[in-house]
């Protein structure tokens, strides 16, 4: 273990998520330099039910029977065990964090990705409020998603409380400033944060479970085709063998059940990447991969701040009338080959974390 403060890094980290295990691991990795980290292992229910439907018989958001009940169970099953091999977990949080899950700790951090989301009610304990005064909080990443204000938990003055708040978009930002705290920064999701070498490792270490011969990776949260796969395969010139992970996607060889290495290693080894996940998309940038985004209203706004940040060169591509049947004038796929401000954004990013910590001794 390294010498120095003792960390706990609050987060979303335990849904049958890609991201969320993956930004938790990132960030975690990034913390580790500064001190002894450990991720609190608080799972409320309503940051994973979402996902869980997944291994029901009969999926109720997606109001649809599930044929791949079998394989998301395993996909659920090998998620758990993913954590416990790319988290450092805290014994789990069983009913409410209180302060006795603080006892010992300097610095608390909260973040990355949608910690602040009105969505997930009043989830006090990504506001840190449990923790004593003598604790440093930071915020890194951290977002309100699509929320046009914070929880309850956030207007109460918790977010002044914070040494430093370090977000990840713009309308994270907006709200900072209504609630009376300005942002420090604008930063990286932790996965662009992240060595690229060290994503390579273990996608490298997991190149089984890719197919013989070039391929092009889906990764759609919908499980429902989509005529604009076919489109972005076109305008890139890319291979016809498609693979879909995490969920299905009609005529593509399915990787449901991969684990969040595997995810990795089969973006890694993708000759293009197409999805309309946050995830999906930085991670095909951070480990250079062309990737063609799809527009997904509910992600519109944090995959644009991300590649406005990024500097991405791409085109757009296709029509409303003629793929995806949405208003006129909106262009739903987004082809993106490079970006030529990736490493500035890195190099900002962990400028403002390491200010962050400057004065914790």
């Amino acid at each position: 273990m390294r010498d120095g403060p003792r960390i706990v890094l609050s987060t979303i980290h335990a849904s049958d998520n890609y991201g969320s295990v993956l930004q938790a691991s990132c960030l975690a990795r990034a913390l580790d330099r500064y001190g002894t980290v450990r991720v609190l292992d608080h799972r409320p229910a309503v940051l994973n039910v979402g996902y869980l439907q997944d291994s029901l018989p009969y999926q109720p958001l997606r109001r649809r029977f599930n044929p791949d009940v079998a394989a998301f169970a395993r996909k659920h099953r090998r998620m758990l065990a993913s954590q416990r091999v790319l988290l450092p977990l805290t014994p789990r949080v069983r009913g409410r964090v209180s302060g006795r899950h603080y006892e010992g700790i300097d610095v608390a951090v909260v973040g990355s990705d949608e910690v602040w989301s009105d969505l997930w009610g009043n989830q006090d304990q990504f506001f840190l409020a449990q923790a004593p005064e003598t604790v440093r909080r930071i915020g890194y990443a951290v977002s309100v998603g699509r929320s046009e204000q914070f929880p309850e938990a956030g207007r109460h003055g918790a977010i002044n409380r914070f040494d430093t708040v370090l977000v990840r978009d713009r309308r994270t930002a907006a709200l900072c400033e209504s609630a009376g705290r300005l942002a420090d920064a604008t930063v990286a999701d932790p996965v662009l944060l992240a060595n690229p070498a060290w994503l390579t490792e273990i996608a490298a270490s997991h190149e089984d479970v890719r197919p013989t011969g070039p391929y092009t990776l889906i990764y759609l949260e919908s499980c429902r085709g989509d005529d604009r796969i076919g489109a972005a395969i076109s305008t890139a010139d890319a291979p016809t063998q498609v693979v879909s992970v995490g969920f299905p996607s009609p005529g593509a060889v399915s990787r449901i059940d991969a684990d969040t290495s595997e995810f990795v290693s089969l973006v890694a080894g993708a000759e293009l990447v197409i999805t309309n996940m946050f995830h999906g998309v930085l991670t095909s940038l951070a480990l250079a991969r062309p990737v063609a985004v799809l527009d997904h209203p509910s992600k519109r706004a944090k995959v644009t701040d991300l590649l406005d940040a990024v500097g991405a060169d791409g085109t757009w591509s296709g029509s409303s009338s003629e793929i995806s049947g949405e208003r006129a004038g909106h262009a739903p796929l987004r082809l993106v080959t490079s970006c030529n401000r990736i490493e500035e954004f890195r190099t900002h990013s962990r400028v403002a974390l390491a200010s962050a910590f400057a004065s914790v001794s």
